[in-house]
């Protein structure tokens, strides 16, 4: 039989079994989960993470009450523990993230459809943690301001090169050249995310000044004046996070500038086996392996900032779009796939709040260099 558990002071929940029996007893719970199958239950035991999403997504498991909030006192029982099955751990390590590797895990996960994407996120179609100037910001305007703040902590001056390691849909590139005057190029291992960027830049009319490639980090060829990174870093895979800092690096002028910004945790932890249906090949970093990584690249550390709680409410408005367009989602994608999206919104949102999860934002210099007594931006 499964054990559960609720640790002092945590969020209280109750589970029931099919039968009725109370797993998991409760007073003043803010959910229940109702586990419908003795082979949903044994799936839990076997493998918690993977297991309980499976059990959401088919139906077997069935959560009574708000979604976030069950969510995020589910990750504080081991209900839903970071469970990685043997045959999980033997399977990467014998798949490493190679460049063609890395391009089916990317398109695994973005090339889902441009559409898809289009009618949750914002107008900008930018897939990241944006930095809210009040709570009440519209989400557009919040990424907005992110892509702003990137470019102050990189002082982006006209006519300097600006690579985007991991673009995305192209916004951060087309904010850089039209409002700052850099030459900017994206990269992106995405077909459907280089096409969109291209028009992008193209309706802006920035085609001259604004390119999109598609390219892995390892191929990245010429040397830029300031470097930004936005949600690329945790698709990377653990064995290949000096790879990538290195190729950053070599990426990036002598006194350079480099953002990153990534999603981390506190502590070193195994990917999930539901993680990883996401995320294929994917692993979330610690601001302690980022920082020996980037340093043992030549690269300084000269900010860094932890912008959880903006997460929190880039999460929220997601899921508020999510809902909202979940009758087109589902005639777009299917039902799975649609509670599985749903599962995965929910479970971040929980994750940020209750400190699973974290997201770093680090300013770094391609060697020593004199920074300004007034960095010149501040976060909200």
């Amino acid at each position: 039989m499964l054990r559960l558990s609720i640790p002092e002071g945590a969020i209280p929940i109750e589970v029931r079994l099919w039968n009725g029996e109370l797993l998991l007893p409760a007073r003043d719970a803010v959910a229940s989960v109702l586990i419908r199958s003795r082979r949903a239950l044994a799936d839990i035991a076997r493998n918690p993470a993977l297991g309980f999403a499976r059990g959401y997504v088919a139906g077997v498991v069935e959560i009574r009450g708000a979604l976030v909030p069950a969510l995020c006192a589910i990750l504080e029982t081991n209900l839903a523990q970071k469970g990685v099955s043997l045959l999980s751990r033997w399977g990467r390590l014998l798949t490493p993230n190679s460049v063609t590797r890395a391009r089916r895990n990317a398109m695994a996960h973005y090339d889902v459809g441009s559409e898809f994407f289009g009618l949750w996120l914002d107008e900008t179609m930018t897939y990241s943690c944006a930095v809210f100037p009040r709570e009440d910001a519209s989400l557009g305007e919040a990424q907005r301001t992110k892509c702003d703040l990137i470019c102050r902590k990189l002082i982006l001056q006209p006519g300097e090169r600006f690579l985007d390691v991991g673009c995305g849909w192209g916004y951060l590139g087309v904010h850089a050249a039209a409002q700052y005057g850099a030459h900017a190029l994206g990269i992106t291992q995405s077909p459907q995310q280089r096409d969109y960027a291209v028009r992008l830049a193209g309706r802006e009319g920035l085609e001259e000044r604004c390119r999109f490639e598609l390219r892995d980090y390892r191929g990245i060829t010429g040397v830029f004046d300031k470097v930004a990174s936005v949600g690329m870093l945790e698709h990377g895979g653990r064995g290949y996070l000096g790879r990538y800092f290195c190729a950053v690096a070599a990426a990036l002028r002598e006194g350079g500038r480099f953002c990153l910004q990534v999603i981390g945790q506190l502590h070193p932890a195994a990917v999930t086996d539901f993680t990883n249906t996401l995320f294929p090949g994917g692993y979330i970093p610690t601001a302690a392996e980022v920082l020996r990584h980037a340093a043992d690249a030549g690269l300084v550390c000269r900010h860094a900032d932890n912008l959880a709680e903006h997460y929190v409410l880039t999460l929220r408005r997601w899921q508020g779009n999510f809902q909202a367009a979940r009758g087109k989602i589902e005639a777009l994608q299917g039902a799975v796939f649609t509670r599985w999206w749903e599962l995965y919104l929910a479970f971040s949102e929980a994750a940020f709040t209750v400190g699973r999860l974290q997201l770093f934002q680090f300013l770094f210099t391609k060697g020593q260099i004199r920074m300004p007594l007034d960095r010149g931006f501040a976060v909200f």
